[in-house]
C-alpha cells in the first residue's frame, strides 16, 4: 500500500509538473486535473485486469482519448 501510495504521488506529481510548467495551466487546474487524470489511468487498468470487456491496449487507447479531451476542455477554464 505505501509502495502504491509512492508511485501515484510521483506520478501525479510529474502530471502537474507538466500541466503547469509546460502546458501554462493554472497551478489550482494542474493539481486537480493531474489526480483526475491518474485516477483515470487506474481505473482504465484496473478495468482491463478484471473485467473481461476490455483488454489493456483498448483500455490505454480509451484512456488517451479521455486524457486529451480532459485537458482541452479545461485549458482555457478554471476548474
Amino acid at each position: 500500500q505505501k509502495l502504491h501510495d509512492k508511485i501515484r504521488t510521483g506520478g501525479a506529481e510529474r502530471l502537474m509538473y507538466i500541466l503547469h510548467e509546460k502546458m501554462s495551466y493554472s497551478k489550482k487546474n494542474a493539481r486537480l486535473l493531474s489526480k483526475v487524470i491518474q485516477n483515470s489511468m487506474s481505473g482504465f487498468i484496473l478495468d482491463a485486469a478484471t473485467t473481461s470487456l476490455n483488454d489493456l491496449k483498448k483500455a490505454e487507447d480509451q484512456n488517451k482519448k479521455f486524457i486529451l479531451k480532459l485537458i482541452d476542455h479545461y485549458k482555457e477554464k478554471e476548474i
